[in-house]
């Protein structure tokens, strides 16, 4: 928190050292964009696009609902390419038109790390900056990851399910191959267990985004490792799955440890089905990326020197908290109100 509110107070003492600039003594060099009048001026013909993989699901949804606000107040155009699915092809067609478009600033949710990289360095040799948000793309010539550092939150999930389960036993996480996130969180997750819980270990899965696999492979894992004592899932939804999943067993009182606040899962968290989700700042992610890539377009900060990720942070949503997310979540969605 103190770091991002260090970037925030950083830039906006930038913004208002260019405007005085700009609007300073006879005799005063403007700067090289003209000050913040010109580029306000001309914000109706600049674009910035952001790039999902999943448009309608309530977290990204508040990515693109940050990254419109930030245009709304830069008085610049903001477009969303979205899709639904699991189609990495479909999501790569998207970036590729999105760059055709020759916009400003592209961000873009990375389905598969590695599968992006072209395109992404595509687009930044075509001068375009581009910002990846949460899913990165970290081995790919883009400018900015806005995201959790992934590493300490899967440390942090094993302090949580180690804890919870004593220091002993097997604890089964889900991840997607290919996914970056998912790999950096197994990573600091089974780190910090082998530090701290050395008689913890880890039963792996891979599975799909659709929700019917999570859940048939969770059941098959749990009913195959009888030891297993506690659940982390890293992806959203997933803790749902295993919910169902132990419906089906009628397992009781598996520790299930989610991330992110789709409804359903707040909904598993307030029954105590789902001990825990932890909810990160996406709305901040896609406001810093719509910022972001306008700072670096009118020239009020170099593109070498901009910080190469923005931590939005995390907290828990447990059954003390979960009733003003739920709210939360109704302000974005007043027609899911029962």
């Amino acid at each position: 928190m103190k770091k991002r509110l260090c970037l925030l107070l950083a830039l906006l003492v930038l913004l208002l050292s260019t405007a005085a600039c700009s609007s300073g003594d006879a005799g005063t060099t403007p700067p090289a964009n003209d000050g913040v009048a010109n580029a306000s001026a001309n914000g109706a013909e600049q674009t910035y696009i952001l790039c999902t993989y999943n448009s309608t699901e309530y977290y990204q949804r508040v990515i693109w609902s940050g990254f419109q606000a930030a245009g709304e107040m830069l008085g610049v155009k903001t477009e969303l390419y979205g899709d639904t699915g699991e189609d990495i092809i479909k999501y790569l067609t998207l970036l590729d038109n999105a760059a055709a478009a020759n916009p400003q600033g592209i961000a873009v949710m990375c389905l598969d790390a590695d599968a992006y990289v072209d395109g992404i360095n595509s687009a930044v040799d075509k001068g375009i900056p581009v910002f990846t948000v949460a899913p990165d793309s970290p081995h790919s010539d883009r400018t900015c990851f806005l995201g959790l550092e992934n590493i300490s939150v899967g440390r942090f999930a094993g302090e949580v399910l180690g804890e919870k389960i004593g220091g002993e036993g097997e604890i089964l996480v889900l991840i997607r191959a290919g996914m970056q996130t998912c790999q950096d969180r197994l990573s600091g997750f089974e780190s910090y267990l082998a530090e701290n819980y050395p008689n913890v270990t880890t039963k792996v899965i891979q599975v799909s985004l659709d929700l019917a696999d999570q859940t048939s492979k969770t059941s098959a894992a749990l009913a195959a490792n009888p030891n297993i004592a506690a659940v982390y899932c890293p992806l959203g939804w997933q803790a749902v799955a295993v919910s169902q999943a132990c419906d089906e067993l009628n397992y009781k009182d598996i520790p299930i440890l989610g991330m992110d606040v789709e409804l359903a899962q707040l909904e598993l968290v307030k029954e105590g089905k789902i001990m825990g989700t932890l909810r990160q700042g996406n709305y901040d992610q896609g406001f810093w990326a719509c910022l972001g890539m306008y700072l670096i377009n009118n020239d009020y900060i170099s593109e070498d020197t901009f910080p190469s990720s923005i931590n939005p942070g995390y907290y828990v949503v447990d059954q003390s908290n979960v009733d003003a997310e739920i709210e939360f979540y109704y302000e974005y969605n007043p027609e899911a109100r029962k």
